[in-house]
């Protein structure tokens, strides 16, 4: 009765297990391997593009950026310059105008105060 009770379980197990079944599951199980390999490497390799790219468009916001504050400055001196000379002309059509030392003594003012300010720190 044994040996029956063997055979039948022996035939069960051949009946679920077979060669196409294990070829079939090995070739299911390689391939989600090959998958999943390839998006890890993908992943990784985009990854590092984003970086790089990143990397780059921050360089060229900077540079505009640069760019940007340079041309304002520049304006921004050639306004201050016409202003000084708009200013100057009426001090002048009105006798306003002070002694020229005076004016150079003003502007050393902020040169000396900003050497006594870097020397106190010092």
């Amino acid at each position: 009765m044994q040996d029956t009770t063997k055979k039948t379980i022996l035939e069960q197990i051949k009946g679920t297990v077979t060669n196409e079944g294990v070829i079939i599951g090995v070739t299911i199980g390689a391939v989600l391997l090959v998958v999943l390999i390839i998006v890890i490497v993908i992943c990784c390799c985009c990854r590092k593009a984003e970086r790089s790219c990143l990397k780059r468009s921050l360089k060229k916001m900077d540079k505009r950026l640069n760019r940007k504050k340079r041309d304002l400055e520049i304006q921004q001196q050639g306004r201050r310059e016409e202003m000084n000379q708009r200013h100057n002309e009426i001090r002048n059509k009105y006798g306003l105008r002070t002694n020229p030392d005076i004016e150079a003594a003003k502007d050393n003012i902020f040169t000396v105060e900003n050497e006594q300010i870097s020397l106190s720190l010092r």
